[in-house]
């Protein structure tokens, strides 16, 4: 349940709402007045044929964690120009990560790597100010287990500024006269939430509304 407004009448409907369960699949959203209505997910055809990304740059957060590098050799195959946003050295990533840096200074022998701490904002800005990216590709985050009663609010805060923060950092750091798509990465227990991963459930739907945003 989604509360766009907390007014006492949507606090009541939401209330009323909680007390019915169990609910429908669909999540539902309670407006200011009291309405309700579902905004459920379904199926969406992807577009047809193989898209082509020569000449522009995506800038790929989290690009050294095993999302992230795989994204940007998808990047590089596909002709763009990845650069990989993340708080490691490529020196010391993995075996498995720096094979992929091979591959993608192969294909895209322009793309670069940035270290910055993603969740300082200042940091964020002063590494990626002027870079004027085309797409955005946000795999950074960590995920951490824990029901609600077992994680504080600190535990908490930690999971979403990874996901929320990081993201909010990077778009307000960059030039975005160039940008033309936000891809972030979720995760399916944000719509069917796992009582074991609460802290991580609460981040990634945060994430689907800042990626919105």
């Amino acid at each position: 349940i989604e509360l766009r407004e907390p007014t006492a009448a949507a606090l009541r409907a939401a209330a009323r709402l909680l007390a019915a369960a169990p609910l429908a699949e669909d999540d539902l959203i309670v407006h200011g007045d009291g309405a309700v209505t579902t905004a459920g997910w379904r199926a969406a055809p992807l577009p047809s044929g193989v898209p082509r990304l020569a000449g522009l740059t995506v800038l790929v957060t989290g690009g050294l964690g095993d999302l992230g590098v795989r994204a940007a050799a998808l990047v590089a195959a596909l002709g763009g120009l990845p650069v990989l946003a993340d708080i490691r050295d490529p020196d010391e990533a993995p075996p498995g990560v720096r094979r992929y840096l091979q591959v993608i200074r192969r294909l895209a022998p322009g793309a670069q790597a940035v270290r910055l701490d993603l969740r300082d904002a200042a940091h964020v800005s002063d590494r990626l100010t002027g870079l004027r990216p085309h797409a955005i590709v946000h795999c950074a985050g960590r995920i951490a287990g824990g029901t609600g009663r077992q994680l504080s609010a600190g535990d908490v805060q930690a999971l979403v500024s990874a996901k929320v923060d990081t993201l909010r950092h990077v778009a307000r750091a960059i030039c975005p006269d160039d940008l033309r798509a936000v891809l972030a990465f979720g995760s399916v227990t944000a719509h069917g939430a796992h009582p074991a991963l609460y802290g991580y459930d609460l981040a990634n739907e945060l994430l689907r509304r800042e990626a919105v945003r």
